[in-house]
């Protein structure tokens, strides 16, 4: 009986430590038109971190926000911008040091040719 209390005692402890920091060390990442509109930019959606795999979730959709470890990354986009015509999606990528705790936005604007989204972080 005394060992499983000690067993029971050290489980505790491993599952506070483990929850204890679960998010705080993550940087989070949003764009200006989650939750809103802007006047161009109608949806920036996160594909692709570092050259890992697609962020897709189960409704083959991209995210709105994601979570990085602290340190710097390549967060490759999805823009979506209105147009009198419709929608445009253009592909971009941003290049940026992510720091603990701290919470980002990105924006997005066409390129001068609009074959791509040029990203950028708010101040």
């Amino acid at each position: 009986m005394k060992y499983l209390t000690v067993l029971t005692a050290v489980l505790i402890s491993a599952t506070h430590l483990a929850t204890a920091d679960n998010n705080t060390d993550k940087a989070t990442v949003t764009s200006v038109s989650h939750g809103q509109t802007q006047k161009l930019l109608t949806a920036l959606r996160f594909r692709q971190v570092d050259a890992g795999p697609l962020l897709m979730n189960g409704d083959y959709e991209f995210p709105e926000q994601i979570e990085l470890e602290p340190g710097r990354h390549e967060v490759r986009v999805m823009c979506e911008f209105t147009e009198t015509n419709g929608y445009q999606i253009l592909p971009g990528m941003i290049k940026f040091e992510a720091k603990a705790g701290k919470s980002y936005q990105l924006n997005g604007l066409p390129s001068a040719d609009k074959k791509s989204c040029e990203v950028s972080l708010v101040q």
